[in-house]
């Protein structure tokens, strides 16, 4: 009886305390929104929209710095290389496009793919480009001279979000056809497909230390899976609506999650709901992520994007190293 007391009152101080420490700090109103992210050295939001336009505001002040149009259809993702000196776009007008983060002067273009991109990302070691496609197929290119490199079939419909290892040996593709894929690229090879959910699985996480998978789907659930061997950790239920992305914290301690309109903090080990936010007014368009270092959330749905400040201390994979 005094166990079970001492584990409900160590909850409930947990939870009393998280629920202090995201706060919403900043607001940007923008009508057409599709997809935002903070960048890596937390001085930028990239905003993609509808028409095809990149606006880019200072995190701390939350003034317009630069605006670029060159895609003419929806930016459907925004991510980062590695060092943040980059990023890349993702549009439904099939082309993926590389810009300078400091003043939106265009690096690389890959126009004509066959079909409409969801989703890019570049390898850690900065040698790939890798976009999800909406017939759904996977190509990669080598990054210094935008060549193809693979194209990877397996999936059957739309592929949502992808993502590389930490060490660029693997990547990690999530679909509409409601199954998660591990390949191995430079061997044009899938070592594993991860079933389980029962609807399209609409965005993955990978743990900085490459161990974990997480999974977020129109089935209202995350799970977590072991990378190396596929196998299901965990299942995790608290929203009630479809779940549209997810994200590790920087020690992966931590998880963050959307749905229609209400953004929650996972405990990643136990399971448990450290916090639950109402955080926007739209149904079904709520997408949230950590930056890089785990300070900031960047949470948005099809008008606003809003910056929550964590108030969370993480120790990182280097901080760990250089202890030891």
């Amino acid at each position: 009886m005094k166990t079970k007391l001492l584990t409900i009152l160590l909850f409930a101080i947990n939870l009393s305390i998280y629920s202090q420490n995201i706060t919403e700090s900043k607001t940007i109103t923008l009508p057409g929104l599709k997809c935002a992210n903070i960048s890596p050295d937390n001085t930028m939001i990239m905003i993609g929209k509808t028409n095809g336009t990149i606006e880019v505001y200072s995190l701390e002040t939350g003034t317009k710095k630069y605006g670029i149009k060159l895609q003419t259809d929806e930016i459907n993702s925004i991510t980062y290389n590695k060092n943040g000196q980059y990023f890349l776009s993702a549009s439904t007008d099939n082309s993926t496009m590389i810009w300078k983060c400091a003043d939106g002067k265009l690096l690389k273009s890959i126009k004509k793919q066959p079909s409409s991109v969801w989703t890019s990302a570049i390898s850690a070691n900065n040698k790939y480009i890798a976009s999800g496609l909406e017939n759904g197929a996977i190509k990669i290119w080598e990054a210094s001279t935008v060549k193809e490199y693979r194209i990877l079939y397996g999936h059957s419909q739309r592929v949502f979000e992808i993502a590389f290892t930490s060490d660029s040996k693997y990547l990690v593709s999530c679909s509409k056809d409601n199954t998660i894929k591990i390949w191995d690229y430079a061997q044009n090879l899938c070592i594993n497909t991860l079933k389980g959910h029962e609807n399209e699985v609409r965005s993955i996480s990978i743990s900085p230390d490459d161990k974990i998978i997480a999974s977020a789907s129109k089935d209202n659930t995350i799970k977590l899976w072991n990378l190396q061997t596929g196998a299901e950790i965990n299942s995790l239920r608290g929203h009630t609506w479809w779940i549209t992305s997810v994200s590790f914290s920087p020690d992966a301690k931590y998880m963050i999650s959307s749905s229609s309109r209400e953004i929650i903090l996972w405990d990643t080990e136990s399971g448990n709901i450290l916090q639950k936010v109402q955080a926007h007014k739209d149904v079904d368009n709520v997408n949230v992520r950590f930056s890089r270092d785990g300070k900031y959330i960047i949470s948005y749905d099809k008008n606003c994007a809003k910056i929550w400040t964590t108030g969370l201390i993480f120790s990182t994979l280097n901080d760990n190293k250089k202890e030891k």
